[in-house]
């Protein structure tokens, strides 16, 4: 029994596929949370813009 080549090279690109796919996924899970703590950034940004002009529009009244 002889064992081929081709099979061993068939289980190392098949480990290669799986190594890409989970790249691909740590990618796309870590470019979600940066936006998610990006959207969170803009929300308190634009909440303290409102507060702020509010507060100065009641000062001038």
């Amino acid at each position: 029994q002889s064992l081929r080549v081709s099979y061993f090279l068939a289980w190392i690109i098949a480990i290669l596929l799986l190594m890409v796919i989970g790249g691909l996924a740590s990618s796309a899970i870590r470019t979600g949370g940066q936006l998610a703590l990006y959207d969170l950034q803009v929300k308190r940004f634009a909440n303290e813009l409102i507060k702020q002009v509010q507060a100065s529009s009641t000062k001038q009244d």
